[in-house]
């Protein structure tokens, strides 16, 4: 029987029957081919690398042939395509032989429908391999994008990788480990197993005995540890070890130290600690009632020594002031010198160990005081020299009360001077940190300065009738004595004075001095003017000291300089005008000069001198 005609007719995946009529030209077959089979995809998805199933419509007696785009790969009904290539996208036909007839259905699977498989994964442990520890495991596969891993543990649990490709796992065992990519799709690769190899566990234990001494407690550990070939010791006081069983000192207690054993093998460890008490302490110590105090006070001390198993220790007390040593559990002593005591405590336990305790007790001097001054009775005004004299231990200080109101503090010498008479009550007073203060008392005795008063400033002049001055106040004083600074005068309260001067007069009364003192001056020249007006309206026209003229004067001589010094005018007569304000009959620019004057006395043949200026006014 020979094909007359063929007809195709495609879908994707799920495709209708081709329908294959077969017949004979001009002649008609007995059995027509009239049905129509078709074909699908059983897989899904479609992975590479993976089998894909195919089936197709059953029917008795057929038979099937599977053809792809690599050649036949299947004769049965259901066939199967044993491994799909990456590429391999195109049509899929089934032909089906039933007797003479021939039917053919298409499948096109796009490259699209084929989704990439994930290579086979390798595992990589990342954390120890120690029994009850986290641990992290990774994977790593290629061939598809987007790849999840699938873990199974040895229980037969199944877990999804936290970062997808990494798993942590908590309280690791031992046994296979198997992990399965699959891309996005959900196409597996082919599962990888580790068996992973849990190392033996490490068990840290110890226990420990401890000797007793003075300078340190000696702790002996002894390791009971399993599992493990490596230690770590730290003591709790700094120090550390490697010794399986050491043997440490505390120096330090009473104290609680934590002990910490590390045990470990090549990857797993193993942690410990316990806690080592060491409390026997002996601390010397005792208080004392008052550590500072004046001679001949008694001083408490009472022992605080910790622990006070009294019976168990015994006591030496050393107050360092050349007496005995004591070994009663107090003491009570008075300190009758002064000084600074190092009082010490040995206290010895029931191991014979040794501790010491001290206390400072500052003994101060029970105070003295006293001054001397360079004169008890003394004139107001004048001043006295005082010196203070106190004991140093343990002072702080003094201070002088004047008795006046004044108080002078922290001095031991000074000078002082009362301005007013009177009997004082001059204190001084010593200052101790801890004994009382000491006050001496001794008076002193202010006379008061007599009064002098010689009379005003006044005036003479050269050649006229003297003056007389005298003490106002204790002229009829019998008591009083005069002294002037001028001979020819003294213990007489009246001088006379005949020539202009400064006079000064002391006068004494009970050893008290006082003084005052005038001033004489010349008056006769007081007119000489400053100032003169040479215009001619008979007023002030010339420039002449008039009074000195009828000072009785022997001799006379005046000259006028201007401002560079140049003499302008000069005269010597007794009788003349004076200078009218010209030189060489050319008037003189306004202005101030300069005058020199000489005058000598008929009476003494005295000369006297005089220089100033006048002002020239026009």
């Amino acid at each position: 029987m020979s094909i007359s005609e063929t007809a195709f007719y495609m879908t994707s995946k799920l495709l209708p029957a081709l329908l294959l009529c077969c017949s004979t030209a001009g002649v008609a077959l007995a059995q027509p081919c009239t049905l129509t089979p078709t074909a699908s995809v059983v897989t899904s998805p479609i992975c590479s690398n993976r089998p894909v199933n195919f089936t197709a419509t059953g029917i008795p007696g057929a038979s099937y042939q599977w053809t792809g785009p690599g050649g036949n790969f299947s004769t049965a009904q259901n066939g199967t395509l044993p491994n799909m290539p990456p590429l391999g996208a195109g049509n899929y036909t089934v032909t089906i032989t039933v007797g003479a007839c021939v039917y053919t259905v298409n499948i096109f699977i796009p490259g699209t429908d084929i989704d990439l498989t994930p290579s086979k994964p390798s595992i990589k442990q990342i954390g120890p391999l120690c029994p009850g520890q986290d641990d992290k495991l990774s994977a790593s596969s290629t061939g598809a994008p987007g790849i999840v891993y699938t873990w199974t543990y040895p229980d037969g649990s199944t877990h999804l990788g936290v970062d997808q490709d990494r798993l942590s796992v908590s309280s690791l065992m031992e046994g296979n480990y198997t992990v399965v990519a699959s891309s996005l799709a959900g196409c597996p690769s082919d599962p990888t197993t580790h068996f992973f190899d849990v190392y033996p566990e490490v068990e840290a234990g110890f226990d420990f005995s401890i000797k007793l001494g003075c300078q340190e407690d000696l702790v002996t550990f002894t390791n009971k540890s399993t599992g493990g070939n490596k230690y770590s010791w730290a003591f709790g006081d700094g120090f550390n070890s490697t010794d399986a069983h050491p043997m440490h000192g505390y120096t330090v207690q009473p104290k609680t130290y934590t002990v910490r054993l590390i045990a470990a093998n090549d990857f797993c460890k193993d942690t410990l600690e316990k806690e080592v008490e060491l409390n026997h302490p002996l601390v010397a110590d005792f208080s004392v009632d008052d550590d500072s105090v004046c001679q001949n006070t008694q001083v408490a001390f009472t022992n605080k020594t910790s622990p006070s198993v009294f019976g168990l220790h015994s006591y030496t007390w050393s107050l360092m002031d050349g007496t005995d040593e004591i070994t009663n559990d107090d003491v009570k002593y008075i300190f009758k010198k002064t000084g600074v005591y190092n009082v010490r405590l040995i206290a010895k336990d029931f191991l014979g160990c040794l501790d010491t305790a001290t206390h400072i007790v500052v003994v101060d001097s029970s105070g003295f005081a006293d001054f001397t001054v360079s004169q008890e009775a003394v004139c107001a005004g004048q001043s006295i020299d005082l010196t203070g004299v106190f004991s140093p231990v343990g002072s702080t200080g003094a201070s002088w009360m004047m008795g006046d109101g004044n108080l002078l503090s922290s001095r031991n010498k000074l000078s002082y001077a009362y301005d007013a008479p009177g009997v004082y009550d001059l204190t001084l007073s010593a200052y101790y940190r801890i004994c009382p203060t000491v006050q001496v008392v001794k008076k002193i005795n202010v006379k008061a300065l007599p009064k002098i008063d010689l009379g005003t400033d006044t005036a003479i002049c050269q050649g006229a009738r003297p003056l007389y001055l005298r003490d106002r106040v204790n002229q009829d004083n019998k008591n009083a004595s005069w002294k002037w600074n001028h001979a020819g005068a003294d213990n007489s309260p009246v001088t006379r004075v005949a020539s202009p001067g400064v006079y000064v007069a002391s006068v004494t009364i009970d050893g008290c001095t006082a003084s005052d003192e005038v001033l004489v001056k010349r008056n006769c020249y007081i007119d000489v003017p400053n100032a003169f007006t040479p215009d001619g309206d008979g007023t002030s026209d010339y420039f002449l000291p008039r009074q000195l003229l009828s000072s009785n004067l022997a001799g006379f001589n005046m000259k006028i300089f201007n401002r560079w010094g140049g003499v302008v005018f000069e005269t010597s007569s007794l009788s003349g005008r004076g200078w009218d304000g010209t030189m060489n009959g050319v008037k003189q620019p306004m202005g101030v000069y300069t005058y020199t004057i000489s005058a000598r006395f008929g009476s003494s043949n005295s000369v006297e001198n005089y220089a100033g200026n006048v002002t020239l006014l026009r």
